[in-house]
């Protein structure tokens, strides 16, 4: 049986370990539906382990590197470094979650990382801590982080059923936000009592979701097995299906477009209110929340809107806040577009998340989605420069008014670009 055969259930079936697979909801909450779906509770609870933990380690980790090398400039490299990991670590994860055991690279990711920096906690310790060993460290974590996460996403389409991944895409985004709000905070008070507590904290959560993960029973392993000899062409098959799906086209030229423009505003955010920590506290903040209310009513929103509808609704929505800042001139509405940005945010990503888990074939997905985040992702690194340079030599105003722009050639890309005028109300028949 395939992945896609077996979400397709239209009643609850037993597997042949024992393990029942969700039925499909039908005149009842889909969320509801899925808190009784034990696999996909595990999954769940596994990753918010993982995640909380990392998200300790967030601000620990370039307060370490000031304090280790005492310069900035060594916070900003690992910061690159772990972007550049994480780019380069897009194929290899996607292939791996097609043609290898997905609870096996989950398990492997999680043993590595619990490993490595439970080594490296030990060595703060003992204060034998070192620059190179932290940047070995966000090396190494990021490049497993994509890899469990490419792993995840097939497991997830194994697990939930069809008409409710909407719902599992949705809760598993507000189970980020809401971790983003408290983690980062925690850890940086975990950090003044003691360098190496948030490393300890984070070794356990690796622990805790490698728990989770070995318990979940649904079988995970692909109806292909990997083959030396095939290695170059089933890796190819990704690439392929990128130019030959016109939705996944069309998803990767939007996704940069769009990578680019809320990055920029971003950093603009940051940069410009540096010097006001409280202002850029609220905002940061203020957008985490905004996250998780539009991580809670994305199910809602996608069912009810075509995907173009809602790209372009989005994207207008953001332009014209952006614009409206701009206009006015008010520095404190110009910070609170932000939040208005991750509003949507939740509810654009897990309308083509969805839309990738609906309309992409179960057994080149995760190869198909890493080469698209691998080409979409290419022009985030030019963000926080553009940000800098747009601060430096032009007004805030017209910084804003270029921000606005961006947002809108959004639209246009949303709008003109085919294959993606699809629903995503898709029900169980």
């Amino acid at each position: 049986m395939t992945a896609r055969e077996a979400t397709d259930h239209t009643e609850a079936s037993t597997q042949d370990d024992g393990s029942v697979k969700a039925a499909p909801s039908k005149g009842r909450s889909r969320f509801a539906a899925l808190s009784t779906n034990r696999d996909f509770r595990l999954l769940w609870l596994g990753q918010a382990s993982s995640e909380f933990g990392g998200s300790l380690t967030t601000l620990s980790v370039p307060l370490l590197a000031v304090a280790l090398s005492g310069s900035p400039v060594a916070a900003g490299l690992l910061g690159s470094v772990g972007f550049v990991a994480m780019w380069l670590a897009q194929l290899p994860a996607g292939y791996l979650a097609d043609l290898a055991d997905r609870r096996l690279v989950m398990l492997w990711a999680d043993a590595i990382r619990l490993v490595l920096m439970g080594l490296f906690a030990v060595l703060l310790v003992l204060d034998a801590g070192a620059l190179w060993q932290l940047l070995v460290l966000t090396v190494v974590g990021s490049g497993l982080g994509v890899v469990f996460n490419a792993a995840q996403s097939q497991a997830m389409r194994i697990i939930v059923a069809r008409d409710q991944i909407p719902e599992a895409v949705s809760i598993t985004q507000a189970r980020g936000f809401a971790i983003s709000m408290a983690g980062p905070p925690t850890g940086g008070v975990l950090f003044a009592i003691g360098r190496a507590i948030p490393f300890v904290a984070d070794t356990i959560s690796y622990g805790v979701s490698m728990l989770f993960v070995w318990r979940i029973r649904t079988p995970l392993r692909p109806e292909q097995r990997p083959e030396a000899r095939r290695l170059l062409p089933d890796l190819g098959r990704g690439w392929s299906e990128l130019a030959g799906n016109a939705f996944l086209r069309g998803k990767t030229i939007y996704a940069a477009v769009t990578n680019l423009a809320v990055s920029a505003l971003l950093y603009t955010v940051i940069i410009g209110y540096a010097e006001d920590s409280i202002v850029l506290g609220v905002a940061l903040s203020a957008a985490a929340g905004a996250g998780l209310l539009g991580s809670l009513v994305a199910p809602l929103i996608m069912r009810r809107f075509p995907l173009r509808a809602l790209l372009v609704g989005v994207a207008v929505l953001r332009g014209t806040t952006v614009a409206l800042a701009a206009w006015t001139g008010n520095e404190i509405l110009f910070a609170a577009t932000l939040a208005v940005v991750m509003l949507a945010g939740p509810v654009v990503n897990a309308a083509l998340a969805t839309a990738t888990v609906l309309y992409v074939d179960a057994e080149v997905m995760g190869r198909a989605s890493s080469s698209s985040a691998f080409v979409s992702s290419v022009l985030q690194p030019v963000a926080p420069l553009l940000a800098g340079l747009m601060l430096h030599a032009w007004s805030p105003t017209l910084a804003q008014w270029t921000l606005a722009g961006g947002f809108a050639l959004v639209a246009v890309c949303a709008l003109a670009l085919p294959g993606l005028g699809l629903r995503l109300d898709v029900e169980e028949t």
